[in-house]
């Protein structure tokens, strides 16, 4: 994946931050051309990354919660 406003050099690098209970926590460093780009590129990187887990079969966990509703009826 080439992001037109990432910058090649310095190398864009990805690590891997910490095992969590429903994830794994990455960081990526990307260089824009302009700090203008910013947000352009977060929106850019965040699809391509989608895609290719999709691409590749992975599935993104999301936490199940358990809800529990009670109905309390108040006397007037």
């Amino acid at each position: 994946m080439v992001i037109p406003l990432v910058l090649q050099k310095p190398e864009p690098q990805v690590s891997l931050l910490d095992f969590g209970e429903n994830s794994l926590t990455f960081t990526v460093f990307a260089f824009a051309k302009q700090l203008s780009d910013r947000l352009t590129i977060i929106h850019e990187l965040h699809i391509d990354i989608e895609k290719s887990l999709r691409e590749q079969g992975i599935t993104i966990p999301v936490p199940q919660r358990d809800i529990h509703i009670r109905s309390h009826v108040q006397k007037p």
